[in-house]
């Protein structure tokens, strides 16, 4: 683990790992994600992003997800369901091969992070 890393959150803590936290997306959570349901949506994008791998050759399951941001199967499935009823994230496959697109929330972040003169 890179020390620029270890520095931030200690070895401790990532002892499985880290997913990377852009800041334009600090910036942005106000706009993005709001309501009692922003922390679960949170956890799913992050658990998303945690899965991809540059040449990816397979999808994972909802459950692997689940797993990963700490949720039940049937809570990941409705904070999944919430981000694309509000176009941030598509979603392609069943349960055991979860295919999920998270353009429209990173064109989302671009947006309300870029200075408008």
């Amino acid at each position: 683990m890179p020390d620029r890393i270890v520095v931030k959150w200690s070895r401790r803590v990532l002892d499985e790992g880290f997913v990377a936290f852009p800041k334009r997306l600090l910036r942005a959570l106000p706009k993005v994600f709001s309501g009692t349901s922003a922390m679960d949506q949170l956890r799913v994008v992050l658990a998303v992003a945690d899965y991809r791998r540059p040449n990816q050759t397979r999808v994972p399951s909802l459950g692997l997800l689940a797993f990963v941001a700490g949720m039940t199967n049937d809570d990941f499935r409705n904070a999944l369901e919430q981000l694309t009823n509000r176009g941030l994230v598509t979603v392609n496959g069943g349960d055991d091969a979860l295919s999920v697109s998270l353009d429209p929330l990173l064109d989302r972040i671009v947006k309300e992070t870029t200075e408008k003169s």
